[in-house]
């Protein structure tokens, strides 16, 4: 229950309010003199406080301003004998929660201070809810502080990462104005970044890449459903007047309308892998076209390639799927435990082997003489066994003798 105080010089009303309050279970405390009341408020939370307006040496009315200044939650209740408009007034003007007229009945007091202490409880609760607000408030503030600071920190990394990639990062408006560039632009069209915001992106790619990527952007905003982003292979146009194929990626942003407003892409230098892929056609072109056999398997025997005069050496037609063959299969069933020991596991251990052997004709069954190279081609960054080619040439009956 509550705390209750009170303060009157007359012993007989300390007594009597101090019974009617004890029978609803508060705890009472009771003081006639100011200076212990004084000491006792600084010392103990009380919920209500009961307070004569005519007291020894200084008012209720006074007294009751220097309560406020210790404790604002409290809920006090002046009584007097000789009650007064003005008093009662001036009591409430003061942060008095009712004024009672004395002689006070138990039911009165045990009433009010029941009501006192509903309204106190109420001011308790707000407080509470408003302390509570307020913290979360700050722990709402904390956290946004903490996540603009990791927005901006990411930003930067973004930045930073943005700034330093080899490939060519760029945004534009939807008509292809440009709007930022990374550094990569010097290499890409050696031009600086400020030189380049604001110029049409269209006047550094070719005439055929424009219709290209105009294509490619209505082909996105008609697909069903529609999707933001495409690819396209497109020739832009470096400052010294040469032409460099390249690859784009390229998002598109819509603003709160719905439209197209940005377009923000990555740029790739793909001249070196085209030159690549131009020699490595050249050179599968030239080992299919090979006058000898040329296959190769991976390091468990599983055959990826046969040429074609392969193919015509060992009987297979132009459209057999190698792949379902092992290397085994290639060899002349009697020499398949002398093949596998010395020629596949020589060559995956020192990386080469020679010599002759027999191989097998896929239609007739008959044992082929050959002349055999079989080496290991191993992945250039891990060293890993990749691959085990062989050459083979056909050999005479005499040099198949010898």
């Amino acid at each position: 229950m509550a705390h209750v105080l009170i303060i009157d010089d007359e012993r007989g009303i300390r007594y009597t309010l101090s019974e009617f309050l004890s029978q609803d279970g508060h705890q009472v405390e009771t003081t006639g003199s100011v200076e212990h009341a004084e000491k006792l408020i600084g010392e103990t939370e009380f919920d209500v406080i009961v307070l004569d307006i005519v007291l020894p040496k200084i008012s209720g009315i006074e007294f009751l301003e220097t309560i406020r200044k210790q404790s604002t939650d409290v809920q006090v209740i002046l009584i007097s004998g000789e009650p007064t408009v003005q008093t009662a007034i001036q009591a409430m003007r003061m942060g008095a929660f009712d004024f009672l007229a004395k002689p006070i009945s138990g039911s009165v007091i045990r009433r009010v201070v029941g009501h006192a202490l509903r309204v106190k409880s109420l001011k308790d609760e707000n407080r509470r809810l408003l302390e509570e607000n307020i913290r979360h408030r700050e722990h709402l503030e904390e956290l946004v502080r903490q996540q603009t600071q990791e927005i901006r920190d990411s930003e930067a990394r973004y930045g930073r990462l943005t700034e330093n990639l080899p490939d060519m990062v760029w945004r534009t408006t939807f008509d292809g104005t440009v709007l930022y560039v990374n550094q990569a632009v010097r290499h890409h069209l050696g031009r600086e970044p400020a030189e380049a915001v604001g110029m049409k992106i269209q006047s550094y790619l070719s005439d055929d890449s424009i219709g290209t990527v105009q294509a490619a952007v209505l082909a996105a905003l008609k697909s069903e459903p529609p999707t933001e982003n495409f690819r396209a292979s497109v020739r832009y146009k470096h400052r010294d007047g040469r032409f460099v194929d390249g690859e784009i990626n390229v998002t598109m942003l819509r603003d709160e309308t719905g439209r197209v407003a940005t377009l923000e892409g990555i740029t790739r230098d793909i001249s070196e892998r085209l030159r690549y892929e131009e020699t490595i056609e050249t050179f599968a072109a030239l080992v299919d076209n090979f006058s000898e056999f040329v296959g190769m398997a991976d390091p468990d025997g599983r055959v990826s390639y046969l040429n074609r005069a392969g193919r015509e050496l060992v009987g297979l037609a132009p459209d057999f799927d190698v792949q379902t063959l092992n290397i085994a299969d290639f060899v002349f069933p009697e020499d398949r435990d002398h093949m596998r020991q010395e020629a596949v596991s020589t060559a995956i251990e020192t990386g080469l082997w020679r010599g002759a052997g027999r191989i097998r004709h896929f239609a007739a069954g008959d044992a082929i003489p050959v002349a055999i190279t079989t080496f290991l081609v191993r992945h250039p960054k891990t060293k890993l066994p990749m691959t085990v080619a062989t050459i083979m040439r056909r050999l005479r009956e005499t040099d198949a003798g010898k």
